[in-house]
C-alpha cells in the first residue's frame, strides 16, 4: 500500500506490476485513475483520494468566501488573531500553496492527450507562475502580511483549534482535530486569488502487486500501434487453426 507519488520510482526500479483493473475502472475517480498510471499502464489499484480544502470556523464566518480577497475581509471582520492560516516554514510549502498557483494558470506541468503530467511541458515558470510570484510577495511580510513562513502546521493546528483562526487551507488529517476542538466546522473550495479556478493536489493511495509475486493475474496488453494487425491476422490465424480436422 502507498500513494501514488511513489509510482515514478517504483516503476522506474521495477519493483511493481501493471495491472488490469477491467470493466471495474469505471467505478473510480477519473483522478484516481490518472493518478495510478505511469507511461501508460495502471500499476496502482486506487483505494482513496484526498486533498487540501478550506476550513471554516462557522461561528466566526458564517457563509463561505467567494474570493481569496473575500475570504481575507471576511476573516478580517471576524476579529481573530489569523484571519486565514496556511502552513508553510521558512524552506516554503509548494503542496500548499499549489492551490493558489494553479488559479495564476500556472500548473507545474502540462499534460499530455491522456491527462497525465508531461514532463517536457514545464509551465510553472510562465507569465502566469510570473504574476503568481507577484502576488506571492505582496502577501508576504513585505506586503499584507497574511502569508507568512514562520506559520508551520503545528502552529496552524494549534491557531485554529484554538479559536484563533477564521479560515485554515490544509487536508483531511486535520478534520478530526478541528471536530474534536469543538470548532463549528465547515469544508470549502480553496477561495481563488486569480481567475482560474484553485486546484489543490489530488493524493491517491492504493495498493501496488510486487514484480515479484508469484499470485500475480494482471497481463497488461500490449500499447504498440501495431497492436491493430496484429489483432485481426492473430485472430485470422486462431479460427484457421481451430477449424482444421483434427488427424
Amino acid at each position: 500500500m502507498g500513494a501514488n507519488d511513489w509510482l515514478g520510482e517504483l516503476v522506474t526500479n521495477g519493483v511493481v506490476s501493471p495491472i488490469e483493473l477491467g470493466d471495474k475502472a469505471d467505478d473510480f475517480l477519473p483522478v484516481a485513475i490518472t493518478a495510478s498510471t505511469y507511461d501508460g499502464q495502471v500499476y496502482e489499484l486506487p483505494y482513496a483520494v484526498e486533498n487540501l480544502a478550506l476550513l471554516r470556523n462557522a461561528d466566526f464566518v458564517p457563509e463561505a468566501a467567494s474570493s481569496y480577497e473575500d475570504m481575507i475581509a471576511k476573516g478580517t471582520a471576524a476579529g481573530v488573531t489569523y484571519p486565514f492560516l496556511v502552513e508553510q516554514g521558512v524552506d516554503g510549502n509548494p503542496y500548499h500553496l499549489y492551490p493558489f498557483e494553479t488559479s495564476f494558470g500556472a500548473p507545474v506541468f502540462g499534460t499530455d492527450a491522456s491527462g497525465g503530467y508531461d514532463a517536457t511541458k514545464l509551465e510553472i515558470g510562465n507569465a502566469g507562475g510570473e504574476a503568481f510570484a507577484s502576488w506571492l510577495a505582496s502577501q508576504g511580510k513585505n506586503g499584507t502580511g497574511v502569508l507568512n513562513t514562520e506559520i508551520t502546521g503545528d502552529i496552524a493546528k494549534t491557531a485554529f483549534t484554538s479559536g484563533d483562526a477564521a479560515f485554515w487551507l490544509t487536508g483531511p488529517w486535520n478534520v478530526g482535530a478541528a471536530l474534536d476542538a469543538g470548532i463549528n466546522l465547515a469544508v470549502d473550495p480553496v477561495a481563488a486569488p486569480s481567475t482560474g479556478t484553485a486546484a489543490p493536489f489530488a493524493g491517491v493511495k492504493g495498493f501496488f502487486i510486487s514484480e515479484q509475486s508469484a499470485n500475480k493475474v494482471a497481463v497488461p496488453m500490449p500499447a504498440i500501434p501495431a497492436m491493430g494487425q496484429v489483432w485481426q491476422f492473430w485472430g485470422i490465424a486462431q479460427a484457421a487453426a481451430n477449424s482444421i480436422a483434427s488427424p
